[in-house]
């Protein structure tokens, strides 16, 4: 379960990106968060995954709060995400495989075999297991979005955060993005979407959480 009590994000510049923010989303929930570019959906992401500390209030996941003065507590905190964002943020001179494995490298919790083990189970998940060899740069945009999204679930998480998964693909690919979606989520995976991709939220059918320049809409 996660739990955002009175989150507010205010920048050195006085911006105010998020407004007194209260959600809670179920273990096994699908939720989206709806709302124009800029109304926070990214922020508050950023926020729940530990990215990036709120001004004041608190998030808390299965019990746990978050200290973003913890260096360790943070690291065992991201270790319950998958993390998808807009611009991908793959690594382009290194291969699919290592691209995926880059998350287990820095956990470091399991040999090179069984790490190597996992990302192809990941890489099969998501229909790339014959590109394990491949660099970033030539797959398609949506090939590059299921790569995400095998990095994302490479260490077994129980919570997708992603933000706007569907952004600049074609319907075909954007289909099977939410067909993926749909899949893990029936797993018992929790996602929280930030989107405003209208066929998307249609195809998952999730709880919407509208945001509107960083307050929640009623």
């Amino acid at each position: 379960m996660i739990v955002i009590n009175n989150v507010t994000k205010r920048y050195p510049d006085g911006f105010t990106a998020l407004s007194n923010i209260h959600l809670t989303v179920e273990s096994g929930e699908k939720v989206c968060i709806t709302g124009h570019s800029g109304a926070g959906k990214s922020t508050l992401l950023k926020i729940i995954a530990g990215i990036s500390p709120p001004t004041s209030g608190s998030v808390v996941i299965n019990n746990t709060s978050l200290n973003p003065h913890n260096s360790s507590l943070k690291a065992l905190w991201r270790r319950q995400f998958g993390l998808m964002f807009e611009d991908h943020k793959l690594l382009f001179d290194r291969s699919v495989f290592h691209n995926v494995l880059l998350p287990l490298e820095i956990i470091g919790a399991h040999s090179f075999k069984q790490c190597a083990q996992k990302v192809r189970a990941a890489l099969d998940k998501v229909g790339l297991a014959a590109f394990e060899k491949s660099l970033p740069a030539t797959l398609s945009g949506g090939e590059q979005q299921r790569l995400c999204m095998a990095r994302a679930l490479v260490h077994n998480p129980r919570i997708l955060l992603i933000d706007e998964p569907t952004a600049n693909l074609d319907a075909d690919y954007a289909l099977q993005i939410s067909d993926l979606l749909l899949g893990f989520n029936q797993l018992g995976v929790t996602l929280l979407i930030a989107t405003h991709d209208q066929a998307l939220i249609s195809r998952l059918n999730p709880r919407c959480v509208g945001l509107l320049q960083g307050h929640i809409l009623p």
